[in-house]
């Protein structure tokens, strides 16, 4: 199946005519070279060979004519003279069939068929990737959910593209065939579309620009990178025979194709049209801010490869399976396209940045900022008018995010007026302000560092912390950011709007190993466990051990947020994980609801969170002991970012310290998790420390040389203090000294 398996510009098939034409045994090599995934086709002189065993499948027409095209809108016209537009019907009937066959049957059930028993191996039938069966899967989900609208993504809305889903059977058994099946159809181009110096010396192994560079004379011994950059400089100012600029650079891209050989890409229509199925399917798993913290994540194949995990039972999740409901939200293909054209767009940025290509990433921020200014106010409005959790999976919010992307470019290029300029356009552009909500407060904060700290204007960033201070849709986290920025700005003349509680502060001593030469680490804390060996460990370890031998805990966890949402899971996990809230549940593979991430979470199921709560507050132990025992052994081992399975060993570990916690106070932690998810998901302290027998609980936040509480996390430790739970900051001085005595 040749399906849009990689983000990357182009995916090539490489082979050496002289030696490909040779019956053998095929094997592929996939290797990453410059941001380019190059397949090559080799020889496997170990394996037997002949054209019997040479087996490629991939999505084509059945019983279709072979006809040529140069780009799969050609190819389905020509496809329509032959016969009318399919129906979402007759495609799905085709997907049934094939799911059907023995090719995707699972060897254990092809044999139960066949009434064998023993091996299921010894069954002879071809076998199918499992990227095959499930995106036949999701192609037939795809097609036959209903929309909130009652509709269906069916043929007025794909249009021509259905043809596309409508492609598969078995490939020819020699490759060259294959691959000239392939191009007929419109699924992969041929060479002729690479006629770019950029492309072909991108794609190009060292051994061949080597060659290359050997003709023209140049030095041959640098590495890939310097030996482009020195033949395109050679191409750019070498001029032709009689004197016109160009015609090296053509002849030197003549040169390298015929080094490569034939060779391949996947065409780019189709690509998108498999992400846009994929992305209705499984919008979570395709969503391109999973890219930011996971540059080399591949969001098709990460998708893919999940369906497999949880059709093996290795991973579980609480969302209804099956799902009922699909992403109702695009009205035409084009907004469909529109949104997966962004992610692209954010994907290629991300890799730049990764790679510190700032100047690339810009260029990408820059069109981005130029998309974002040319969509229409009809479809902003639409966007905009959308329930927050939805609002995401637009173009508006992944362009967005593109521009906010690039102020940060800006300012490591030390372009802080643009950089400026570009912030004011992101907090200013009262259109915008629906689709960056959560990022308003850090853009506040980092306009009014670039004012103050690199262009000088003191007073300008006061009134811009003023006006940030004013915003309803900055959280309490990111104005408490701000005032302490206004605070170190003014000299301490500046009011203060948000006044916290001082947390009790403690020092204590741990000994560290004496710092090595080249060692980057400033304190390597050790203690001895329970054998009496010296180890090392975390400086939270330094601090949990103090609690546990001096001030009278028998209990404690270094899980800093973990296990306060362990216990919000199982009380809640019914309400939370709730499968009748509307345009949550998305797709079989969510792990949460859409709205977790959001003050949506409380305000759709306000009335059943209030009467738990309720409940909660009267509740008997035995009681709620029963509702957490049920949860425990209903959803153990599900996939969850609301309970941590490994936090502890049993169900009666956990309701040890679940009772140590005073009631009042810890439903009052719950609740402002629970009103305000997004913004007090995270900076919980460390430490959580309990003791079984005087009921007692206490949080601390440890600190070693050098480190400054965050805002969140001084947020909390207020909070806990003022419902009545101990909370602590516990500052750790590394000292060195022998541990063998």
């Amino acid at each position: 199946l040749f399906y849009p398996s990689s983000d990357k510009p182009f995916s090539i098939f490489s082979e050496k005519s002289s030696e490909r034409r040779r019956s053998r045994r095929i094997i592929t090599r996939s290797e990453s070279i410059e941001e380019i995934e190059v397949i090559k086709v080799e020889p496997n002189t170990s394996m037997a060979t002949g054209p019997e065993t040479i087996r490629c499948t991939s999505p084509l027409l059945e019983n279709r004519p072979t006809h040529s095209c140069d780009s799969v809108e050609a190819c389905v016209a020509s496809s329509s003279n032959h016969k009318k537009l399919m129906t979402i019907e007759e495609v799905v009937q085709k997907i049934e069939s094939l799911l059907n066959s023995s090719i995707l049957i699972s060897p254990k059930k092809l044999a139960a068929m066949q009434e064998i028993d023993g091996d299921a191996s010894t069954v002879d039938f071809k076998r199918a990737p499992y990227i095959v069966k499930f995106t036949l899967l999701m192609m037939r989900r795809v097609l036959l959910t209903a929309k909130s609208d009652g509709g269906r993504y069916d043929e007025t809305f794909w249009g021509k593209d259905i043809e596309i889903f409508d492609r598969y059977s078995e490939l020819s058994s020699t490759i060259d065939v294959a691959l000239k099946e392939l191009v007929d159809n419109g699924f992969v181009d041929s060479d002729k579309y690479l006629s770019s110096l950029e492309e072909v010396l991108k794609i190009a192994p060292l051994p061949v620009l080597r060659v290359v560079a050997k003709k023209y004379q140049l030095d041959i011994t640098k590495g890939k990178i310097e030996l482009i950059s020195t033949l395109r400089n050679f191409s750019a100012t070498q001029k032709g025979l009689f004197g016109q600029m160009g015609t090296v650079t053509v002849a030197m891209v003549k040169t390298v194709k015929k080094e490569l050989g034939s060779c391949y890409r996947i065409n780019r229509n189709v690509s998108m049209a498999f992400k846009a199925l994929f992305t209705l399917y499984a919008p979570t798993e395709m969503c391109s801010s999973l890219v930011i913290d996971q540059p080399s994540l591949n969001l098709s194949q990460n998708l893919l490869f999940t369906l497999l995990r949880m059709d093996q039972g290795i991973v579980q999740f609480p969302a209804p399976n099956p799902c009922q409901n699909i992403i109702s939200i695009y009205e035409s293909k084009d907004d469909l396209l529109a949104y997966v054209e962004a992610k692209e767009l954010e994907v290629e940025l991300v890799g730049h940045l990764s790679s510190n290509k700032f100047n690339e990433a810009y260029e990408c921020a820059f069109r981005a900022r130029e998309i974002l200014s040319s969509l229409s106010e009809e479809s902003r409005s639409k966007a905009a008018s959308l329930p927050m959790p939805l609002r995401r999976f637009t173009a508006f919010a992944i362009l967005i995010r593109c521009v906010a992307h690039g102020a940060g470019v800006l300012e490591r290029q030390k372009k802080y007026a643009i950089a400026i300029s570009w912030q004011r356009f992101l907090l200013k552009t009262p259109e915008l302000k629906p689709f960056c909500t959560n990022s308003r407060g850090a853009l506040w904060d980092r306009l009014a560092l670039n004012l103050d700290a690199h262009m000088k204007e003191r007073e300008e960033a006061l009134q811009e912390i003023r006006e940030g201070m004013e915003d309803e849709v900055v959280a309490d986290k990111d104005k408490l950011m701000l005032q302490d920025r206004a605070i170190r700005i003014s000299n301490r003349d500046f009011l203060e709007r948000i006044v916290l509680m001082e947390p009790i502060k403690k020092e204590i001593h741990g000994t560290t190993l004496s710092k090595e030469l080249g060692d980057s680490r400033i304190n390597r804390f050790v203690l001895k466990d329970a054998d009496g060996l010296v180890v090392e460990c975390a400086v939270e370890e330094v601090v949990r051990k103090h609690y546990l031998d001096k001030e009278d805990f028998d209990n404690g966890v270094h899980a800093e947020g973990s296990i306060w949402h362990t216990v919000l899971g199982l009380l809640f996990y019914d309400i939370i994980f709730d499968h009748d809230v509307k345009n949550v549940w998305l797709s079989e593979l969510q792990a949460n609801p859409i709205d977790l991430n959001s003050r949506d979470l409380y305000e759709n199921r306000r009335e059943r969170f209030d009467e738990r709560f309720t409940w909660l507050e009267t509740a008997a132990d035995d009681e709620i002991e029963d509702v957490v025992r049920s949860t425990w052994s209903a959803q153990n081992l599900q996939e969850t970012s609301e309970i941590n399975w490994e936090l502890f060993q049993s169900v009666d570990d956990f309701l040890e310290f679940l009772f140590c916690c005073p009631r009042s106070g810890l439903l009052a932690v719950l609740r402002r998790v629970i009103t305000d998810y997004r913004n007090c998901r995270s900076g919980f302290p460390d430490l959580t420390m309990w003791n079984t027998k005087t009921k007692k609980v206490a949080v601390v936040e440890v600190k070693g040389p050098g480190d400054r509480l965050s805002t969140k996390q001084r947020l909390w430790l207020d909070y806990f203090m003022r419902h009545d739970i101990r909370a602590e900051v516990c500052h750790v001085i590394g000292e060195w000294r022998s541990l063998y005595y």
